[in-house]
């Protein structure tokens, strides 16, 4: 009797824990993955900036596995991109194409992707690995292009991350 007894506050405890340990993380809407997202995250107006190499990242983060790469060997993965445009009509790739050629004219540095998944035309910018580092582009890119601020909007897709390499 006294074995049950400790056995069943020992899971009382136990899973007491685990809802406390979670609750600093979900107290804010979110569940992080590693040391440096938790680290990376805006709380309360302050922020820590980390600048590190991506395949870093990538291993720290608890779903690395094999990676994927593309041609160049960049990293491809999940993550976020800023979406511009997206629409169906006849003139729909001229407008993405249009837009396309204005953030580059004024942001050149700013990987554009124009593509075509059947029926709709799209134009998304960049490659965020985290939701708030994308939020944060957005706001930016909203007050720089005012016309096209009520489309916007962020949208899970693979990205390409540049692998670090030595010279």
């Amino acid at each position: 009797m006294y074995r049950k007894s400790l056995f069943i506050l020992f899971l009382l405890c136990s899973c007491a824990f685990s809802v406390w340990s979670q609750s600093d993380s979900t107290e804010y809407g979110f569940v992080d993955t590693t040391i440096v997202q938790s680290l990376a995250r805006q709380i309360d107006g302050a922020q820590v900036i980390i600048h590190q190499d991506s395949v870093l990242d990538i291993r720290l983060s608890r779903n690395s596995g094999s990676l994927k790469t593309d041609n160049e060997g960049n990293i491809v993965t999940q993550g976020y991109r800023i979406q511009f445009f997206s629409d169906n009509k006849r003139n729909s790739r001229d407008e993405a194409e249009n837009r396309s050629d204005i953030v580059a004219e004024n942001l050149p540095e700013l990987p554009i992707y124009v593509t075509y998944l059947s029926p709709f035309w799209r134009l998304r910018v960049g490659n965020y690995r985290t939701y708030e580092e994308a939020n944060t582009q957005m706001w930016l890119l909203k007050k720089k292009f005012p016309q096209y601020a009520v489309e916007m909007r962020i949208v899970k897709d693979e990205i390409v991350l540049p692998l670090y390499k030595e010279e």
